[in-house]
C-alpha cells in the first residue's frame, strides 16, 4: 500500500508529531519533578529544622505563661519524638536485612522481603533442610527474639517458604 501524500506533506506531518511528542514528554517530566518536589519538601523542611535546632541548641522555655503554650510545647515535643524515631528507623532496617541475608545458606532463594513494625518477613523457595538450617542460623543470633517458620515450610522438597523475624530490629 502506498502513501498518497507528497513527501513534503509527509515530512511536515512527521515534524508536527515530533513536536507533540517533545511537548508531552517535557510536560510529563515537569509534572514528575513537581510531584517529587511536593513529596520531598516535608522531609527536607524537617531535616533543615532539626539541623538548625542542633546547631543553635535551641532550648524551649521551661515555664510557659499559659496553658495554651504548654499544650503547644507538649505537642511539639511529641511530634519531634515521633519524627526522630522515624529518622532512626529508616536507617536500621537495611543493616538488619543485610544481617538476616548473611545467614542465608546455599539452596535458599529469597524472592520477597518486607519490613513492617519491627519485624521482617522473608519469602522464597528452598528445600526443608535448607529452611531448617536458615531457621537455626537466625535463632543463634541474639538480636532476633522470635523466628517463626510455618510447619508447611519444613515439609517436602523445594517449595515456597516464609519466615517471620522479630526482635531488637
Amino acid at each position: 500500500m502506498t502513501n498518497l501524500l507528497p513527501p513534503e506533506e509527509q515530512h511536515r506531518i512527521e515534524i508536527m508529531y515530533l513536536g507533540r511528542f517533545i511537548f508531552i514528554g517535557g510536560l510529563a517530566l515537569i509534572i514528575t519533578a513537581f510531584i517529587a518536589a511536593i513529596l520531598l519538601a516535608p522531609n527536607f523542611i524537617i531535616l533543615a529544622q532539626s539541623q538548625a535546632a542542633l546547631e543553635h541548641k535551641v532550648i524551649a522555655p521551661v515555664s510557659a505563661s499559659s496553658s495554651i503554650e504548654k499544650s503547644d510545647l507538649l505537642r511539639a515535643k511529641t511530634l519531634l519524638d515521633v519524627l526522630s524515631t522515624t529518622t532512626v528507623i529508616t536507617r536500621a532496617p537495611s543493616k538488619t536485612i543485610a544481617r538476616v541475608l548473611s545467614y542465608k545458606p546455599a539452596g535458599v532463594t529469597i524472592n520477597h522481603i518486607m519490613y513492617t513494625n519491627g519485624s521482617i518477613l522473608l519469602q522464597g523457595t528452598a528445600g526443608h533442610a535448607a529452611v531448617d538450617a536458615y531457621h537455626r542460623a537466625l535463632s543463634a543470633d541474639p538480636i532476633f527474639k522470635t523466628i517463626t517458620v510455618p510447619v508447611g515450610s519444613l515439609v517436602g522438597n523445594d517449595q515456597d517458604f516464609s519466615i517471620t523475624i522479630s526482635g531488637n530490629i
